[in-house]
């Protein structure tokens, strides 16, 4: 019984913490939130994706055995890797930026240009992400122009094709979270100033009400006199608790007098 009443007298303590605390804990949650919302909002940039495709295959018109084709077929798939890293190289880059008249480094296409490809499949994906829709379109279909070109003429694959169109985005591949954001943000830090405040109460040692003396030293307090020797403006009270005290619990009585 004597656990199960300390357990609820530490729940109550911490809920007594909570409830003390509440508006300060309100008050950071809400300026924390905010300051996430407006962060968000202005500098959100949307972002457009692009995707075009092309298809790699090794023509050979003299020989159309199952033989040839198979031996065609996992030609190309050995050297789809080769042609991912010919796409991304710096004299197709440079070239796409040249060409388009277009203002980033050969390091800033390298972010904004990726290559995929699917396993056990002569596709190549090729994509671009920028804050234009027709930026990203535009330099997806260079990439595939001026790669087909250079992997016929350096890698001597006779037909490389490309896929369709690519895409002209209409809406941004990042969308806007700055409603969820703020909330997630202004939960964590409402929960960070509970768990703050709970580890001050939870470490603070200090005997500062006569019940803590009471239920800590297991003595009654007999009267609590007001210091008149003190400063007129200061609370500071002397605690007797009896001429039965031992010199530990006379010790934790003086600490709450002095606290006071």
């Amino acid at each position: 019984m004597s656990n199960n009443n300390e357990s609820n007298i530490r729940f109550r303590d911490l809920f007594s913490v909570f409830i003390s605390n509440l508006w300060i804990m309100c008050l950071i949650a809400v300026l924390v939130g905010a300051s996430v919302f407006a962060y968000n909002y202005f500098t959100y940039e949307p972002m457009y994706e692009s995707t075009g495709s092309i298809y790699i295959l090794r023509q050979d018109s003299d020989n159309d055995s199952g033989s040839d084709y198979n031996s065609d077929f996992n030609l190309a798939l050995n050297v789809v890797n080769d042609c991912k890293t010919l796409l991304t190289s710096r004299s197709v880059l440079e070239q796409v930026v040249a060409d388009n008249a277009l203002s980033y480094t050969y390091d800033d296409m390298l972010q904004i240009v990726s290559i995929n490809s699917s396993t056990d499949t002569r596709l190549i994906d090729i994509k671009a992400l920028t804050s234009s829709p027709e930026e990203s379109r535009l330099i997806v279909e260079s990439v595939r122009k001026i790669g087909k070109e250079q992997i016929q003429s350096i890698m001597g694959f006779d037909q490389v094709n490309i896929v369709g169109e690519a895409t002209l985005p209409e809406v941004p591949s990042n969308s806007k979270f700055e409603i969820t954001l703020s909330l997630l943000a202004a939960i964590a830090a409402f929960i960070v100033a509970y768990i703050i405040f709970a580890l001050f109460f939870i470490f603070d040692d200090k005997i500062s009400d006569p019940e803590l003396i009471e239920k800590t030293l297991g003595l009654t307090v007999l009267a609590i006199i007001p210091n008149i020797n003190h400063d007129k403006n200061s609370k500071s009270s002397s605690v007797y608790i009896g001429k039965t005290a031992t010199k530990r619990q006379r010790y934790y009585a003086n600490s709450w007098k002095e606290n006071k």
